[in-house]
């Protein structure tokens, strides 16, 4: 807009969207000039506004701008309870499976049944009979120990119910879920993808970290915290005390000072 249009008042960038990184199932030529086309327009209007605000530290590196602020995506709800961690149950929320990575999840679950038959773990998203990821679970014979299930407003009272929270994701523009879960208390495993997990999880504290597509160190971790009730309960532990800075009358004040700032 200010490239456009000429104006005295403060404009701001904001999005929620790795805008510094885009990874599609279409790895067409036309979806590949797509994606280069609007990184290359943003890149020459994103120095028109009067500041850029972005979810994570890296994507504010990755403009090097001047005029850039960090304000991540504030906690959804309340924190009112906590999970037991004591169900043997680990839980994943996939609204877009190929860019949330769940061909690597189900691989990594049917890793784990092999060892821990008795593990349950539930994907919430939108699926239908013929999906493919339903078919995968089948030929991965896992279908015993995967639930497929649909999208549902009380989430919190899902993450309560888990031990582990699993994200496989190829990118996050931060990672809501994340915080969702530690908000109960769940210990956390991610890959360490582009570009919001590893502003969320700190390695070995609040979850495990892996190194983009290392499915071996995944599996590990994985049964370490299933092995480990000790490990989980210290891990909730932090997690829900390390997303505290995420609540939402934190964030509203980053967004008051910034618009304080735009009036000087």
């Amino acid at each position: 807009i200010p490239w456009f249009v000429k104006t005295k008042i403060p404009t701001i960038f904001e999005t929620h969207f790795p805008v510094s990184y885009k990874k599609e199932e279409n790895n067409s030529l036309y979806s590949k000039w797509r994606s280069k086309l609007i990184l290359f327009w943003r890149k020459k209007t994103i120095n028109k506004f009067s500041y850029s605000v972005f979810l994570t530290a890296d994507e504010c590196n990755f403009w090097n701008l001047k005029k850039c602020e960090v304000i991540p995506n504030p906690l959804s709800f309340s924190i009112k309870n906590k999970a037991n961690l004591v169900t043997k149950k680990s839980m994943a929320v996939c609204m877009n499976p190929y860019v949330k990575g769940l061909d690597r999840l189900l691989t990594i679950w049917s890793k784990i049944t092999e060892k821990h038959p008795d593990w349950v773990l539930d994907i919430y998203g939108q699926w239908n009979v013929n999906s493919t990821f339903i078919k995968m679970a089948d030929d991965l014979k896992i279908s015993n120990n995967v639930n497929f299930l649909p999208p549902k407003t009380d989430i919190q009272n899902s993450y309560n119910q888990s031990s582990v929270f699993l994200m496989t994701s190829r990118t996050e523009a931060f990672g809501m879920v994340l915080i969702e879960a530690m908000a109960s208390g769940v210990p956390c495993i991610a890959y360490d993808c582009p570009s919001g997990p590893r502003a969320i999880i700190e390695e070995g504290k609040n979850g495990f970290l892996i190194e983009e597509g290392n499915l071996d160190c995944y599996i590990q971790k994985l049964e370490l915290l299933i092995q480990d009730e000790n490990l989980r309960l210290q891990m909730g532990k932090n997690a829900q005390e390390s997303i505290k800075k995420y609540e939402i009358e934190g964030i509203l004040k980053k967004w008051e000072n910034l618009f304080l700032n735009l009036k000087k």
